[in-house]
């Protein structure tokens, strides 16, 4: 089942099941009606307990955690790039559980407004109570009579923490915005690493396709519309 709104302390983490988010589409068409997206309205109208089907596809994509669960890693997901990050936390917190030893996790998420977009808050703040999350940091873009803040401003805030993390061999996962977002990520890392390792930008940079090379910096971003 699936709605609008989840209940983000009702879900069950198992092997074989599934969450779905969904914001309910509706824009004008040019003659002013309304227009309804297919699905996003489907699923807000179905009862709860009802059955959908759905096809799961692998795409074969090599956005996954290591292999080594003791590796840090850096999660930077703002917006709709937040649901793997989410898969991620929730099964290093599950091996944390089963007493398995797990790397430090931080999580970097952004959005527009803490009240309107920040769906996962209490999911996010339980997994930092818990110890699933090792650093929580949230940015947001559009809230009263505050700056503009975001992703990679948090990033260049705790950059002593993110250049040790690169280099205790933290992995890095971006998820999100292709056109803005994934750039300017990058952008503030390479700066950090300029920084803080004392090298220059072109070493820097280089620094940042070798992460890439050996497969500790993955990108899972798209164009927006």
């Amino acid at each position: 089942a699936a709605s609008a709104r989840p209940r983000l302390n009702g879900w069950r983490v198992t092997a074989r099941a599934c969450t779905v988010t969904v914001g309910v589409h509706t824009c004008p068409r040019a003659d002013g009606t309304p227009h309804e997206g297919v699905c996003s309205h489907y699923l807000a109208r179905i009862p709860a307990g009802s059955t959908v089907r759905v096809v799961v596809k692998d795409t074969g994509s090599t956005f996954r955690l290591p292999p080594d669960a003791t590796r840090d890693v850096l999660l930077i997901g703002p917006g709709t790039g937040f649901a793997p990050m989410r898969g991620f936390i929730e099964e290093r917190a599950a091996l944390r559980r089963e007493g398995k030893p797990v790397g430090h996790t931080f999580l970097y998420f952004g959005c527009r407004h803490p009240a309107h977009d920040w769906i996962y808050r209490r999911e996010m703040e339980s997994w930092r109570h818990d110890g699933a999350l090792d650093g929580l940091y949230v940015a947001f873009s559009r809230e009263p009579e505050r700056p503009k803040v975001y992703v990679q401003d948090l990033l260049r805030q705790n950059s002593a923490e993110v250049f040790r993390a690169l280099e205790n061999g933290a992995s890095v996962y971006v998820c999100g915005d292709a056109k803005r977002m994934a750039p300017d990520v990058q952008k503030a890392l390479t700066e950090i690493i300029e920084r803080e390792g004392k090298v220059t930008r072109a070493e820097a940079e280089a620094r940042i396709e070798t992460l890439k090379a050996e497969g500790r910096y993955l990108q899972d971003v798209w164009a927006a519309g």
